[in-house]
């Protein structure tokens, strides 16, 4: 009977380790679980921000092209050597800093317009 009462003993010890190591490893998923959630959450917030910069730098470079392209129509230089000066004819160097700053907005604007002063070339000669 002693060793009836030893081995129920021994079962009641392993029973309460199980237990225990089952009560821990709930309660590590629970964390685990709560830090994915927080990950996640954190995750989509920052590729919000990420899309909210990427539409306000296309919209910054379009509209700071924009802004060149009506400048050098008005008659200043845009390029860095002489920015903000008024213009007397064209300048290679302002067309050739329009038609980079189309090219980093992505657009064609600036690429076609001929570089004697906005009037186009007529080609059709021999």
């Amino acid at each position: 009977m002693e060793d009836y009462f030893a081995k129920l003993a021994k079962f009641n010890e392993m029973f309460y380790e199980i237990k225990s190591a089952w009560e821990e490893i709930k309660e590590e998923g629970h964390i685990l679980y709560r830090e994915n959630q927080r990950l996640r959450q954190a995750n989509i917030e920052l590729k919000e921000i990420l899309q909210e910069q990427e539409q306000g730098k296309s919209d910054n470079v379009d509209g700071y092209h924009q802004h060149l392209v009506q400048l050098y129509q008005k008659g200043f230089h845009v390029c860095p050597l002489d920015f903000g000066e008024v213009r007397k004819g064209d300048c290679l160097f302002c067309q050739r800093f329009v038609r980079g700053v189309a090219k980093e907005a992505g657009t064609a604007e600036g690429e076609d317009k001929p570089a004697s002063g906005g009037k186009p070339e007529d080609n059709s000669k021999g």
